[in-house]
């Protein structure tokens, strides 16, 4: 399966990526605490990720980290 991820607006400010698999990010921007980046790259970068962990996945090499993980990393309790 094609994974296609698009970035929907959940509310004011509010983004989440979907992929047409059924996989949601967590909503960025309803808090307002998104610290140096904006919801919509925290949604755009969750959606590359996934699709990235998918297409290892279907190559039988599942990544040691999930899209959850890096985005922690990157802002720690903004996401």
């Amino acid at each position: 399966m094609d994974h296609h991820t698009t970035i929907h607006e959940v509310g004011e400010g509010a983004v989440q990526a979907v992929c047409s698999s059924g996989w949601r990010s967590p909503v960025s921007g309803a808090d307002k605490t998104t610290g140096t980046m904006d919801p919509m790259q925290h949604a755009i970068s969750a959606g590359d990720l996934h699709e990235w962990e998918m297409s290892c996945d279907r190559r039988r090499r599942v990544p040691a980290v999930t899209s959850q993980d890096v985005l922690d990393t990157v802002a720690p309790g903004h996401c």
